[in-house]
């Protein structure tokens, strides 16, 4: 049977909105490797996008689908049956929109029908069908009814930290998880647990970090294409993807039901996890942070539980970027009234530069930090620290000199990891933000942060005793030192408002300065002009008198007493005048 209408609507040959190809390196060990591999509860076809047939499925698909004769290149009906056929290629069309797999619920497949939820893609010349069994209309309805309340409790929260509260405590009366947890990303590559829900067994971890091998950056840049990733059994044995010759390995970033790599199995065996959810918290485009569930025995998830956490996971993502954006256009608007009343006030000086150092501690208050200083016009101001007058100097040499000068704001939360070099200078600080104040490198506003120790959570090293246990493992505690609290996005959008401030108001000082020097330079050009107009009137009498005084028939004496004369009368005559 043809499906030529189907695969025309489809448009499988084309790009799908929201789809990019796979980077071939951040991403391979999670998503194209060269044995592929699927969890073991369900099973997976791959038919060819111009042929229908199939050409690749997992080992267990002839048992789970009831199909012991299932061999590759069967036709696509075959497989799925003509219904179940049409049904698949309709749900392509969410894909075409999407560029993320479509979902079909309790849809049969099969000459022998088998009742399965499906999610169905394509990738690259693949057709791409999952099938998993399907969950029970009773489970579907009390997993609306949850999320349903829980996006009605989300609304009532208008604080960051209380939003990400209520957002776990939802989320785990919606997957019922052990250990449920919202994570942010971090400049410096930790996540923070922000906020978390657990068994009265387990301990919690808000406050503390997940270590960057938790959640590395191939599996961060994965969760950008895929939202939800969810592994149900790791000590489970996965199943293997029998494909035609000569096929290229199957990109399963798309895959819902791939088995996880060696090294995140040996992760979370280690940390006692046997089951996971992970969704992503994507901001204005970003990856902002994760909802991660965790569970410490093996935990079944059905594609409606999947799909209701993902449309959580969204709202809670969509709650955080208006909570981010008021944020943000809070911390504008109190910046912009402060600055607005510092250069107010600086605008009556007569020497700006000069009254920023005199007030440099009223600074503190636009970007939170525990101390401050400024080198402007050549001497330094500080307020919160002691630091020595040469340190300072140091200081902006490191700066002027630091990748060609420092032109852009720029931030450290480890100066021992970032400016070795500036910690004899800077003791007690740990964190550092530097404001040029000019195109060039030459004058300076300096943020500083105590010490702020961080509590990072790892997997233990074989033979290690875990520090706080989980199921049959669990995390070793690191305290980490040497390092700030994070520069977040609102600091820097505060410290780029007083730049702009600072640099207006230093501007137009220097401006004046410029106007008056020029106007000093005209006037004194002008006396100049004057004083040697006179001096050559005052040479040309001179030669005048001295001609006429002098002559040949006269002596000596005579001569002399002449010229004499003439220049006391020439002088009692300027004098009257």
């Amino acid at each position: 049977m043809e499906f030529s209408r189907e695969k025309r609507e489809a448009n499988w040959g084309e790009t799908r909105r929201g789809e990019h190809p796979v980077a071939s390196s951040p991403v391979a060990h999670e998503g194209v490797t060269d044995r592929n591999l699927l969890q073991a509860r369900g099973c997976l076809l791959c038919f060819d996008t111009h042929t229908l047939l199939l050409r690749r499925y997992s080992v267990n698909a002839p048992a789970f689908l009831s199909q012991p004769d299932m061999a590759l290149g069967d036709t696509f009906v075959q497989c799925t049956a003509e219904v179940a056929a049409r049904a698949i290629l309709d749900g392509l069309k969410e894909n075409q929109i999407t560029g993320r797999p479509a979902l079909l619920f309790n849809l049969p497949i099969g000459s022998q029908p088998i009742a399965c939820d499906i999610a169905v893609h394509v990738s690259g010349d693949d057709l791409v069908i999952e099938c998993t069994p399907p969950g029970s209309p009773q489970l579907t309805g009390s997993l609306i009814r949850h999320l349903r309340s829980a996006i009605d409790r989300l609304r009532e929260n208008n604080e960051l930290l209380s939003l990400c509260q209520a957002a776990v405590v939802q989320m785990r009366m919606i997957v019922d998880y052990d250990h449920v947890m919202l994570c942010r990303f971090a400049q410096h590559g930790l996540a923070e647990v922000m906020a978390d829900d657990c068994s009265l067994e387990l301990a919690h971890l808000a406050g503390q970090y997940i270590s960057h091998a938790g959640l590395p950056d191939a599996l961060r840049q994965l969760y950008l294409r895929s939202l939800i990733r969810v592994i149900e059994n790791v000590s489970s044995e996965a199943i293997e993807i029998r494909s035609e010759a000569r096929l290229a390995p199957l990109d399963l970033s798309l895959v819902m039901m791939r088995a996880s790599s060696g090294d995140r199995q040996a992760y979370m065996k280690a940390c006692g996890i046997e089951a996971t959810m992970l969704l992503a918290l994507v901001v204005d485009g970003a990856l902002w942070g994760m909802l991660i569930g965790r569970n410490y025995t093996p935990k079944n998830v059905t594609m409606d539980e999947r799909a209701v956490a993902k449309m959580f996971s969204e709202y809670v993502a969509l709650q955080i970027t208006a909570n981010v954006r008021a944020s943000r256009l809070q911390v504008t608007q109190k910046t912009y009234a402060a600055i607005q009343g510092f250069v107010h006030d600086a605008a009556s000086a007569t020497d700006i530069p000069a009254y920023i150092r005199a007030h440099v501690a009223d600074l503190t208050s636009q970007v939170e930090c525990d101390g401050v200083a400024v080198w402007i016009d050549g001497h330094p101001a500080v307020h919160g620290f002691e630091i020595q007058p040469e340190s300072m100097s140091e200081l902006v040499r490191w700066s002027g000199s630091y990748k060609g000068g420092i032109v852009q704001i720029w931030d450290t939360v480890s100066l021992i990891r970032d400016a070795a070099s500036l910690v004899p200078h800077l003791p007690d600080i740990a964190g550092m933000m530097v404001v040029p104040l000019t195109a060039q490198p030459g004058d300076y506003l300096y943020f500083f942060r105590k010490e702020k120790v961080r509590i990072v959570n790892r997997a233990p090293e074989p033979g290690e005793t875990p520090t706080v246990p989980y199921g049959k493992g669990g995390f070793c505690q690191d305290r980490v030192h040497d390092c700030s609290a994070t520069w977040t996005v609102e600091d820097e959008e505060a410290a780029e408002e007083l730049r702009a401030a600072l640099i207006e108001a230093t501007g137009a000082y220097y401006q004046a300065l410029l106007e008056q020097r020029s106007q000093a330079e005209a006037r004194q050009r002008l006396l100049n002009d004057e004083l040697t107009h006179r001096v050559k009137n005052i040479l040309s009498v001179v030669q005048s008198v001295v001609g006429r005084s002098i002559v040949e028939e006269r002596s000596q004496k005579d001569s002399i007493q002449r010229l004499r004369d003439r220049i006391k009368a020439l002088l009692a005559l300027t004098i009257r005048s």
